[in-house]
């Protein structure tokens, strides 16, 4: 049994017509979104040499910006940094502001210029104190009294005489002096072995310095 055909040739011819005429009208309206789209997209300025110039990030303005080269909404960005609180520290933080390009921040790196109220201070230096031993150094060292060219008499010199004695100072001076008026004259000078503030060593000093009159015993 033979299936009739629901569409007749001429009803065919029509259906690829309208086909035909959907697809061309689809491809118009898509053409024409597309060109709208781009004429309505901003397009990036380029940024060249002629155009570029000296610049503070703290303180251009967007005229400035826009006629260096610098996009809209680049510009826009970094004036929203600065009214964010933000300061521009070094140059590097240009490159962080929102939109900005690694060829435009080329561009303009070398024309960046930090004013010096923006600037990272370098931190003071302090000083050192002299320390206790610088102080120490600066005192003058002690220098020791000559020896005595002639003996000193034991016996008959005051405290000021004994003092001239190379090893006997105001101490030891004191001490002979008090030993005299206690116990009376040295007797020998072997007998200076007796005050305790005497070494063995400093005696050997004071020994040839001084005499005992026997003939005032």
């Amino acid at each position: 049994m033979k299936i009739p055909s629901i569409l007749s040739p001429a009803n065919i011819r029509g259906l690829l017509a309208l086909l035909i005429v959907g697809a061309v009208m689809a491809a118009l309206a898509w053409f024409s979104v597309t060109r709208r789209e781009k004429e309505i997209t901003p397009q990036e300025t380029v940024v060249t040499k002629d155009s570029l110039h000296i610049f503070d990030p703290n303180i251009v303005d967007f005229k400035t910006l826009r006629a260096m080269g610098v996009e809209s909404r680049v510009a826009t960005s970094l004036l929203k940094y600065r009214a964010a609180g933000k300061i521009f520290r070094i140059p590097e933080d240009v490159a962080t502001c929102y939109g900005m390009t690694d060829s435009v921040y080329f561009a303009l790196e070398p024309y960046i210029e930090i004013g010096q109220e923006f600037r990272i201070k370098p931190k003071p230096k302090i000083t050192k104190k002299p320390t206790a031993v610088a102080v120490k150094d600066s005192v003058p060292k002690y220098t020791p009294k000559p020896r005595r060219t002639e003996p000193l008499e034991l016996n008959s010199a005051d405290s000021a005489m004994l003092r001239t004695v190379y090893g006997i100072g105001p101490k030891t001076a004191g001490a002979i002096v008090k030993y005299r008026e206690k116990r009376g004259p040295f007797r020998s000078v072997d007998e200076l072995r007796r005050l305790r503030v005497i070494t063995d060593e400093n005696f050997e000093y004071i020994r040839t310095q001084i005499w005992v009159d026997s003939t005032k015993i």
